[in-house]
């Protein structure tokens, strides 16, 4: 009884190690929240639009503070220098947002923070300049505290940031004043407010990169729905009705370009006794191989689609009669291939060539639904003449 008692406690005491072990863990992510290159970039693109869209404020607000500076207990030299720095870094910053896609990742962070710091700069410039007539070190708080909800910032960045920003106050600050209370008191606000500056970051950053990590999970499941909605599922193929609006798309650039279009229309030789004999399964299998291998047998350029049961659609832009007939051949061809396994099916193909010749310079009314059509009559023909082949338009 008394190792039951022991061997209780013991485990009571593992489970509540292990629950400290997770309330670590979920403290020290949520402290240095990593993300994947896409959202890394993201946060890049969202602070350089920040950055280009607040620098010209930033210089011209301290352009406008230069001719009363007089009156802002004298600190015309911080403005002046501050001024040369926005002058400098700012063209930086906007030349490396153009085109920042191809920007290597350390060239955005190195824009991203240099003009950070000077932002920083400016802060604890007019702060440590004003200690010396009056308390102006809110100025510098106010400034950590901006950055840190206005920006994206990474922990390890944004720490540098602020660590480099309090630097000033450790070296020169002790020399601005005497009594030695309000160093203290002014000295433990700035590291206070420092903290509170990061930890608030942190939110900032862990809130923003999830948005975006949402966003792009939504954004790859619309895209997988929109992809599901033109696609044939056994195939992947496009469907019935993409494959429609592909070939209207299609007249219209012809039309517009004058240039000739053609299309195939196909279907296998006797498919129904192979589900009758074979099975369906096996008839699912001849589908998707014949759909990969025409898919491969097309042109770039050109879109494959399943019509419908066992009816195949290929639609070739800038394709002439005898390039059409090229490609006819090479899809008759590499049906040959198709085998099953634990059959010994032979899979052929009867299709249809239709092509319209010097679209645009006529007038024309054919619709996709006439131009499937002509296709279709080659087809049937092309069965009463006893399957296994392609009828095209005459030359």
């Amino acid at each position: 009884m008394e190792w039951c008692r022991i061997w209780k406690k013991v485990k009571v005491n593992i489970k509540a190690m292990n629950s400290f072990k997770e309330q670590v863990s979920r403290y020290v992510a949520f402290l240095t929240f990593k993300a994947d290159e896409d959202i890394r970039r993201e946060t890049y693109r969202v602070n350089l639009r920040r950055l280009v869209m607040i620098g010209p404020i930033f210089f011209f607000m301290e352009l406008a503070l230069l001719p009363i500076e007089q009156y802002l207990l004298g600190v015309k030299q911080v403005l002046i220098v501050f001024l040369i720095a926005n002058a400098v870094i700012y063209p930086f910053v906007y030349l490396v947002s153009k085109r920042q896609e191809e920007r290597p990742e350390w060239l955005l962070r190195l824009a991203i923070y240099a003009y950070i710091l000077t932002i920083v700069g400016l802060g604890s410039g007019l702060s440590l300049k004003g200690l010396m007539s009056t308390d102006l070190v809110h100025v510098f708080l106010m400034t950590v505290v901006s950055i840190s909800i206005f920006f994206i910032l990474p922990a390890l960045g944004h720490l540098v940031i602020l660590l480099l920003s309090i630097i000033p106050y450790l070296l020169i600050y002790p020399h601005l004043l005497i009594h030695q209370e309000i160093r203290f008191v002014i000295l433990n606000n700035v590291i206070v407010f420092t903290v509170i500056s990061w930890l608030l970051g942190r939110l900032v950053y862990s809130a923003s990169t999830r948005m975006y990590t949402d966003r792009k999970i939504l954004e790859e499941q619309n895209a997988l729905l929109a992809d599901m909605a033109v696609k044939d599922p056994l195939t992947g193929l496009l469907n019935h009705g993409a494959s429609q609006d592909r070939l209207r798309r299609e007249i219209e650039i012809a039309r517009d370009t004058r240039e000739q279009l053609s299309i195939i229309l196909f279907d296998i030789d006797d498919f129904k006794g192979i589900n009758d004999v074979n099975g369906h399964l096996t008839g699912d299998e001849v589908l998707r191989q014949i759909a990969v291998l025409v898919k491969e047998a097309v042109d770039e350029d050109d879109e494959v689609g399943r019509y419908g049961g066992d009816e195949f659609i290929i639609i070739m832009p800038h394709t002439s009669v005898q390039g059409a007939r090229v490609t006819a051949s090479k899809v008759w061809q590499v049906v040959e291939s198709v085998k099953i396994e634990d059959t010994d099916l032979s899979v052929t193909l009867s299709g249809g060539v239709h092509t319209l010749e010097e679209i645009g310079t006529r007038e024309t009314d054919e619709t996709a639904t006439e131009i499937i059509a002509q296709a279709d009559g080659k087809l049937f023909s092309a069965k009463r003449r006893g399957k296994n082949r392609f009828i095209s338009d005459a030359v």
